[in-house]
């Protein structure tokens, strides 16, 4: 979860496979391939290769921008960050999910959360956001959609479809057999 994440060091110390959660902010996932690799290396294993790094993000395409926050913010997915950052306060463990250390608690909020973890818009704007992480993080292999409660079936079918068959094909170097 953190930058130099212990997790990530003992994985890339065993060569187990990186998996990056969707509850950190962009510029810590892209520390965590450093980490890892770094690890690896005082290892002795050889470079890996980024193609065994899975990222994970929370992730809503809908057929406008306002479309996909209303749901958002209203439906399933906010309250389901809702209720994680009523357990992150009640643990004193806010700092997670913060892009910077400074943002002051109070100003970690369901709409924070979603602008700063969360890949959420139309197809384009989304396009655009994964291929924000990919420059970020210096590209990866794979890409895991985080499900959140499908409060309304259509809609969550149609964005895993625009997902899988109109975004990840058009990321740089990204395979459709990348989804899981």
């Amino acid at each position: 979860m953190g930058p130099q994440s212990k997790g990530g060091s003992i994985g890339g110390r065993l060569g187990y496979l990186p998996l990056s959660a969707n509850l950190v902010h962009q510029s810590t996932v892209a520390e965590h391939w450093k980490t890892y690799c770094r690890a690896a290396s005082e290892a002795g294993l050889p470079e890996p290769d980024r193609n065994i790094w899975c990222v994970a993000r929370s992730i809503y395409i809908g057929e406008s921008n306002n479309e996909a926050w209303d749901l958002c913010r209203n439906g399933a997915f906010g309250r389901s960050f809702a209720y994680l950052l009523h357990l992150l306060r009640s643990n004193k463990m806010l700092q997670m999910v913060k892009h910077d250390k400074d943002v002051p608690d109070d100003e970690v909020t369901v709409e924070y959360v979603l602008k700063n973890l969360c890949i959420i818009g139309d197809k384009k704007t989304c396009l655009h956001q994964l291929e924000e992480l990919w420059d970020i993080t210096g590209g990866f292999g794979t890409l895991l959609m985080i499900k959140h409660d499908f409060d309304d079936i259509a809609k969550w079918k149609r964005c895993m479809e625009v997902l899988a068959n109109e975004v990840v094909p058009a990321l740089p170097e990204a395979k459709p057999a990348g989804i899981r």
